[in-house]
C-alpha cells in the first residue's frame, strides 16, 4: 500500500488480521479506500516509523512533506484519530485473552524486521497454551469435535477434527505431513 517492497513478514501481518477477524467477526482495518485503510491502521498502531515512510514510494498519498499523516473524513464524515483505539479494547480483552492480544499485536508490528516470525509465534504463550490444552484433551481421550471451541474460547475459535489431528501429530513429534513445521515440547 505504501509502495515499500515486502518480504514474507507480510504473511504474519495478514495472519494477525485474519485471526482478529475470526475472533471478532469483522475486519480490523476496514477502510472504504486505501487512504482510510491507512488511517484505520494508524488509529490502532500509530504512525509508521519515519524510516518506513522515507522508503515509501507512495508516501505523498498518505503523508505530507513533513512526514505527518494526511487526515480527513471518509465519505460518511468519520474522522480517524491516530492512536485513538487500543487493540485490547477492540477485542474486549480480559486477563484470559491478554496473551492472544499480545500475539496479534506482535503480528501487527509496523517494521517487518521487528514483526514476530513464524518460529517466534510457535514459542508464544498463546500458542503454547493452546497446544498444552489440546494435548491434555487428547490424553484424556476427549478430542475436540468439529465446530466446538475449546473451553473458555471465543465461539469463532473452533477447530475442525482434521486440524486437531494434524496439531496433535505435531505435538506428539510424529510426522505431520507438513514439512518444516517445528515440533513443540514443554521444555521450549
Amino acid at each position: 500500500m505504501m509502495g515499500i517492497k515486502y518480504t514474507p513478514a507480510i504473511d504474519m501481518w495478514s495472519f494477525g488480521c485474519i485471526l482478529y477477524e475470526l475472533y471478532i467477526g469483522y475486519p480490523l482495518f476496514a477502510g472504504e479506500d486505501e487512504k482510510e485503510q491507512m488511517q484505520c491502521i494508524m488509529e490502532v498502531k500509530g504512525v509508521p516509523p519515519r524510516s518506513m515512510i522515507v522508503l515509501a514510494s507512495r508516501r505523498k498519498v498518505f503523508f505530507n512533506d513533513d512526514y505527518q499523516p494526511i487526515g480527513g473524513p471518509n465519505s460518511k464524515g468519520k474522522v480517524r484519530t491516530i492512536n485513538g483505539k487500543q487493540l485490547k479494547n477492540l477485542m474486549q480483552a480480559n486477563d484470559e485473552t491478554m496473551d492472544f492480544v499480545d500475539f496479534l499485536d506482535k503480528c501487527l508490528e509496523w517494521k517487518p524486521d521487528k514483526r514476530m516470525t513464524p518460529d517466534e509465534a510457535f514459542k508464544h504463550p498463546w500458542i503454547r497454551a493452546g497446544i498444552k490444552e489440546l494435548r491434555q484433551k487428547m490424553e484424556q481421550g476427549a478430542p475436540q469435535s468439529a465446530g466446538q471451541p475449546a473451553a473458555g474460547a471465543h465461539p469463532s475459535m473452533a477447530v475442525s477434527d482434521n486440524v486437531s489431528k494434524r496439531t496433535a501429530g505435531a505435538v506428539d513429534n510424529s510426522n505431520t505431513g507438513l514439512p518444516g513445521l517445528p515440533t513443540i515440547n514443554d521444555s521450549q
